[in-house]
This record gives structure tokens, sequence and C-alpha cells, in this order.
């Protein structure tokens, strides 16, 4: 299992990377500035797999608060995808 961060997660191409992911068994950090409907409900259905959080990146508290929230689950990112 990798431990993944996708930003933009809540639509377009990062949701679909955020639900491919988690389809093949990583865990994702799924950040957003607004969580969307559809991915709330990707991360109901991979409970285990997908850490919906909210984060603006263009903030670095709102940034801080959501690499806070990834640490307390792993040391270690293997992959990290931005998505504009």
């Amino acid at each position: 299992m990798k431990y993944v961060l996708v930003t933009g997660a809540g639509s377009g191409l990062g949701y679909e990377l955020t639900r491919m992911y988690a389809e093949r068994g990583d865990f994702v950090f799924a950040c957003d500035v607004v969580i969307s409907e559809r991915l709330t409900e990707l991360g109901q259905k991979f409970p285990e797999g997908i850490l919906v959080e909210e984060c603006d990146i263009s903030s670095t508290e709102s940034v801080e608060r959501a690499i806070a929230r990834a640490a307390e689950i792993t040391s270690r990112i293997e992959d990290r995808k931005s998505v504009v």
C-alpha cells in the first residue's frame, strides 16, 4: 500500500486519481478547497482508504493543518498529485 496525497480531489482528474488509487488499495489523502458531495460519497465508499480533508493550497495555515492530519496516519507519502 502506498500513501498518496491528491489536491483538487473533488472533481475531474483529481477525483479520478483519488478513485483509482483507492480502488487499487492505496491510502489517499484527498484534499480540496471545498469538499464536494461526490468526494464525500467516495470517501464513504472507501472509509479505510480515503481521508477527505479541506485544504486551500494558497493558505499556509490550511496546508499545515492538512499535513498535521496526514502525519497522524503516516510518516511518509509516496506519491503527490496536484491537479489544477
